[in-house]
């Protein structure tokens, strides 16, 4: 672990550790908790068992990224604050190994194991988002026998991911009794596309919203605070991998769980090729900058 960048960032201190805050926040406020931990006398020998566990749960992560490609199972004792991190700390690891053409079979597990995880648990959305393609490019790089091991998992978690979500999606809709619609914005992004309510008018037409759109508004604010980062990483671990445009991807997904329509992941082996579930929309040819989603506002 003392080799991964986000820790050597940490222990170099001034600009590398306010930069880490700044862009790993996450793991940064976890390594202050764990420096505290270990070395104040307050609490003595509790707290040192209780950081180096903490430590040991990232190491772990890290550990079997390396003996593992697929990804790596959420250890339920572990703490949200300590599960994030070990996250962001492997897929650190995995954007250090990219930086070469050539790797070890630990290094291809750790590539792909760390975005296998990233898109089975909805870690490091916003990250993914930002430079999926600039990672798609160099993985690009490497062998195809590299690649090929990346992409299979990637995908497997990428099918598991859209189960997942449908389940979420049928269990929120049983629950409040409507029925949720997924669109597409110009990003790529899936959301919930509300219904249309006199609400926003004003003078003598102006009418309540109905108690159906309420109860639709409800249920995609539940289902989107569940899934969005599960959402935005199958569109963008899909679109690294293909070089497809996050739009086109993000439509083909919308349609999949719209239609609860089985997915058998975007690659597998030349023997068993994916079958295509959707007609693609190609109308986009330039990169999309992100843009915010009413759930946001």
């Amino acid at each position: 672990m003392q080799n991964n960048p986000m820790v050597m960032a940490y222990w170099a201190g001034g600009t590398a550790r306010e930069n880490l805050k700044r862009t790993n926040k996450d793991f940064h406020d976890f390594m202050v908790g764990q420096e505290a931990e270990l070395t104040t006398s307050v609490s003595g020998v509790r707290n040192v068992i209780t950081g180096a566990t903490n430590l040991a749960n990232v190491q772990r992560v890290l550990v079997q990224a390396q003996q593992d490609p697929a990804a790596v199972p959420i250890d339920p004792v572990a703490s949200p604050a300590t599960t994030r991190a070990a996250h962001q700390a492997l897929q650190a690891s995995a954007i250090e190994v990219l930086k070469k053409t050539t790797l070890l079979p630990s290094e291809v597990n750790i590539a792909s194991a760390a975005f296998s995880t990233s898109i089975a648990t909805g870690a490091n959305s916003k990250e993914l988002a930002n430079s999926y393609r600039k990672i798609g490019e160099q993985i690009a790089k490497l062998p195809n026998t590299d690649q090929a091991i990346i992409k299979s998992n990637v995908s497997k978690s990428v099918s598991g991911a859209v189960i997942s979500i449908n389940d979420v999606k049928q269990v929120i809709e049983a629950k409040y009794k409507t029925k949720l619609t997924l669109g597409v914005n110009d990003a790529g992004e899936i959301s919930v596309v509300l219904p249309k309510s006199r609400a926003t008018l004003v003078g003598p037409d102006a009418a309540p919203a109905t108690s159906n759109s309420l109860t639709t508004t409800v249920a995609a604010q539940e289902f989107m605070k569940q899934v969005k980062p599960m959402l935005n990483n199958i569109v963008y671990g899909t679109a690294m991998l293909t070089m497809k445009q996050p739009k086109e991807v993000g439509t083909e997904f919308a349609t999949v769980i719209n239609n609860n329509q089985p997915y058998g992941g975007f690659y597998q082996s030349a023997a068993q090729p994916v079958t295509q579930t959707t007609t693609p929309d190609t109308s986009t040819t330039t990169e999309p900058k992100q843009s915010k989603n009413w759930w946001e506002e």
